[in-house]
C-alpha cells in the first residue's frame, strides 16, 4: 500500500518529488530529517 502510494504522491519520480534523499527518508520515518 505505501508503495502505491508513494508512486501516486510522486508520480514516479522520487528526485522531483522529493528533492533529495533526506527528504525521502522523512517522508518513510526513517530519519529526523524535518520536512
Amino acid at each position: 500500500m505505501l508503495s502505491a502510494q508513494l508512486l501516486a504522491d510522486t508520480g514516479g519520480d522520487l528526485k522531483a518529488g522529493f528533492g533529495n534523499s533526506g527528504r525521502l527518508a522523512a517522508y518513510a520515518g526513517l530519519a529526523p530529517v524535518p520536512l
